[in-house]
């Protein structure tokens, strides 16, 4: 007979979990088994599934008054253990899930001890011998899980590095400088080891506060946990960093691998800095001591751990799907962006990566083809910290080449293919590039423009060698500070801004939008943004490029694609405004059936309540969502398309704010609560390349946090949701009050006969700019547009309001005004 029973009372939980623990490990194994700890303070109780008295599964159930997930009350499952039988796992899961729910929780999260200074992670694979520290699982029990209907929040991995490659020149000189100003690195005290153990305590406090799922615990209890480890440490291998003052700024803490029966493997179980700007590389420094040490020592292996978490929920929750990369999380760590490419091509080495036209390239291909540019670029010259100007239309190429250039530690340099020569050569002048590498017609540019032909190097598409090449043939280390790539923002004037993303903000980009989009694994997506591509190959999921230009879109090109759509077995888009938009009209118009798309994400561009609901109209069977974001920032916040409701007086409602960011309002006028949108967060672009003056204009620092001046104004409701108002720039003040384009916008855009509209102010008169969708309705909008009570001068119909070249969606004011002036 099934039973479930639960008990507290220590002997009988030892008795019980031995009784399986035998019968499912081997005696290496085993005997760690045993000696994990079952207890702790946030233990609720054991539950056992027994049948015949024999034990077919267990978990404890953990409760941890501090540990909040999205805010919510949450409960833990841990030290999971079950025979391989999915059916009686999911028996017990589910019993103990329902309990949790009794209890008033919100969230579940496994295999986790109630907090992640106790056991709370799990291996995706046993492929490496189990190292000292790492506990141990079946693999099946991550399927246990997630076909109960549990879901990943976060994935990271441990990295091996082998070359121990230490005393690099710019780091040396980085250790210099941090001497200079009256910075000790020393070794632990290991015959004072107590009171060291105190004060790398008092230092965690900060350090860790941010980490993810981080929970606080006493000195006390830190000090016991540390104290057994003694007899395993070297003072060689745990390394402190002190200012003048002697306060902690920065700590290594490795042991060497008692399970190593070569005894040359040293473990880095963690790291960590101040997090203050003068402290940046610190990390490095740090981490060079720690090799330097280690090679002394004749150790030849050095692993990274990264504090794996594998969060899972269960379906009765608050089900926001979450997906995320393995990767590395501490920024001084070795890391490069390009390893979710390698862990997809081992995950899915038969699927299509990529569709581009009549080509395509499963994720094993498109990995071996990343390695061998690589290969091609160090070949002709190209180096890590190396800026390449990169000048290839969305394609597999482009992907294959900037993959490449991330991988070996290159800077891809990125515009936006419809740059004119002119602002081609400004950016070149702003960002000094030692290669270039570009379509035929761009290097036939090369030939007339001056700034290209500064290039040293200068690059095709294809290249000659097929050697079979591996990840360990690259000796270059990567880290997760180092820039990987600069794009140019959206502009036609004055000094191009180069945004710098580094590797580990790519990742946190990457972060946020998976975490937003949850692309999965069945998901054929098609996305007409270059860099939301990236996202689907971080995602594992197979992309079709569509090459349209959106101002090409006229009614025979919609029809090829939704053919395109159709026999690609397309089921989700990423899109511009614009591109969705024309998709649903061509689609009611000619009452196609889009049952087969099930997912639209959009932003970019302003997106009114009757859009919305074109949208929704156009895919009923749609989960639809407008992201709102910006070059520097993205996301900001979401809203489904179903919740846009015309609130125009409000402004235009761009959803909740995002989790992964901040979002405060400034320079708010005198009784107003509209002011200028700032953001921050992990994923938020701190830096342009080579412009102080953008840099002063757009960012805020406070307190070492960098917050990004969108531009955009705005306000904030008691829900915490977001309403845009227009840009800064172009509020209008108009006696005594102010006139936020937006408002005026949604006003216009209701009336029938109007494609588009604005209001701005060019030489002291308020001028409505319209674009009819018919031209013989301007008599009718005329009058209509007086009835409206919108203060103007004058009206302005224009035969088309020009838009911005990215997205082909939102009006190009400054453009506009030039044109009406």
């Amino acid at each position: 007979m099934l039973q479930i029973t639960h008990t507290l009372e220590p002997q009988a939980v030892k008795s019980l979990t031995k009784k399986l623990l035998v019968k499912i490990y081997d005696e290496d194994i085993l005997a760690q088994k045993m000696r994990e700890n079952l207890f702790n303070e946030f233990l609720v109780a054991y539950y056992f599934l027994i049948e015949n008295n024999e034990v077919l599964a267990y978990l404890g159930l953990y409760y941890n008054e501090n540990l909040k997930f999205e805010q919510q009350k949450t409960f833990c499952i841990g030290n999971y253990e079950a025979i391989e039988n999915t059916q009686m796992a999911h028996t017990l899961i589910q019993y103990v899930a329902e309990v949790a729910k009794e209890k008033g929780g919100e969230y579940l999260i496994a295999n986790m001890q109630g907090s992640t200074w106790h056991n709370y992670r799990w291996s995706l694979h046993n492929d490496y011998p189990n190292f000292f520290l790492e506990p141990y699982n079946h693999i099946h029990y991550n399927q246990h899980f997630t076909e109960a209907g549990f879901e990943v929040i976060e994935r990271y991995f441990s990295s091996i590095d082998e070359m121990m490659q230490y005393d690099n020149p710019e780091i040396l000189e980085k250790e210099k400088y941090f001497l200079s100003m009256g910075v000790r690195i020393r070794r632990i005290d290991l015959g004072d080891y107590t009171n060291e153990l105190k004060k790398i305590f008092t230092f965690n406090q900060t350090a860790f506060l941010q980490n993810f799922l981080y929970t606080p615990i006493t000195e006390d209890v830190f000090v016991e946990k540390y104290l057994p480890l003694k007899s395993f440490l070297h003072q060689d291998f745990v390394i402190i960093a002190e200012d003048k003052n002697v306060e902690i700024i920065g700590v290594f803490f490795a042991l060497p691998d008692a399970l190593d029966k070569n005894k040359n493997t040293l473990i880095i179980k963690s790291i960590a800095r101040h997090a203050g700007k003068e402290w940046q590389g610190l990390g490095h420094v740090i981490g060079n001591v720690l090799y330097r040490n280690a090679k002394k020592t004749v150790l030849q292996k050095l692993f990274m751990l990264s504090c794996v978490s594998m969060g899972t929920r269960p379906k009765y929750q608050k089900i926001i799907q979450e997906k995320s990369i393995k990767i590395m999380h501490s920024t001084e760590n070795t890391f490069n962006i390009v390893s979710f490419l390698f862990e997809n091509a081992k995950k899915f080495p038969k699927k299509n990566a990529i569709i581009d036209q009549n080509k395509q390239i499963t994720y094993s291909e498109l990995a071996q083809e990343v390695l061998q540019t690589s290969y091609y670029f160090q070949q002709k010259g190209i180096k890590k910290g190396d800026k390449v100007l990169v000048f290839v239309g969305m394609s597999i190429d482009l992907y294959r080449i900037v993959m490449a250039l991330f991988h070996i530690g290159a800077i891809a340099v990125f515009l936006d293919a419809w740059v004119g020569k002119k602002r081609l050569e400004e950016c070149c002048r702003v960002v000094d590039c030692q290669a270039f590498v570009g379509v035929l017609k761009a290097r036939f540019l090369a030939i007339f423009s001056k700034e290209l032909q500064k290039i040293p190097i200068k690059l095709g598409l294809s290249f000659k060698h097929k050697k079979q090449v591996q990840q360990t043939d690259f000796e270059e280390l990567t880290y997760a500070n180092d820039t990987a790539l600069i794009t140019f923002t959206t502009g036609s004037t004055g000094t191009p801004k180069g945004a710098i993303r580094t590797h580990g903000i790519l990742y946190a980009q990457f972060r946020a939008l998976i975490d937003k989009i949850q692309p999965q694994e069945y998901e054929i997506n098609m996305p007409t943004l270059p860099i939301m591509l990236f996202i689907n190959l971080a995602g594992g999921i197979t992309s079709v490029i569509e090459k349209t230009k959106f101002k090409h879109l006229n009614e025979n090109k919609i029809g090829k694609i939704l053919e395109k759509i159709y026999q690609k077995n397309v089921n989700s888009l990423i899109a511009s405004p614009y591109f969705v938009k024309k998709l649903a009209e061509y689609s009611l118009k000619n009452q196609i059936n889009t049952a087969q798309i099930q997912k639209i994400f959009t932003g970019g561009a302003p997106i009114f309540a009757q859009e919305a609901e074109l949208y929704l109209q156009a895919f009923p069977n749609a989960h639809i969502e407008i992201v709102y974001g910006s070059t520097e920032a993205e996301p900001i916040s979401s809203i489904l398309a179903k919740n846009i409701k015309n609130t125009a007086l409000q402004g235009l409602s761009v959803g909740k704010i995002d989790k992964n960011v901040q979002v405060k309002i400034i320079d708010l006028p005198a009784n107003s609560h509209i002011g200028e949108i700032i953001v921050s967060g992990d994923h938020v672009l701190q830096h342009y390349f080579n412009n102080p003056d953008a840099e002063q204009k757009n960012k805020i620092w406070i307190q070492n946090v960098c917050w990004h001046r969108t531009g955009d104004s705005g306000h904030l409701n008691e829900k915490n949701e977001l309403f845009l108002m227009g840009r800064c720039d172009n509020i209008i003040k108009y006696k005594d009050q102010f006139i936020y384009p937006f408002i005026y916008e949604n006003i216009l855009l209701q009336v029938q006969f109007i494609s588009m509209a604005t209001i701005l102010e060019i030489n002291e008169k308020i001028i409505i700019a319209i674009e009819l969708k018919n031209k013989k309705n301007q008599n009718q909008v005329i009058e209509i547009v007086k009835s409206l009570d919108i203060p103007h001068h004058e009206v302005k119909f224009i035969k088309k309001i020009p838009r911005d070249l990215r997205h082909y969606a939102k009006i190009d004011y400054q453009k506009l005004k030039y044109i009406l002036s």
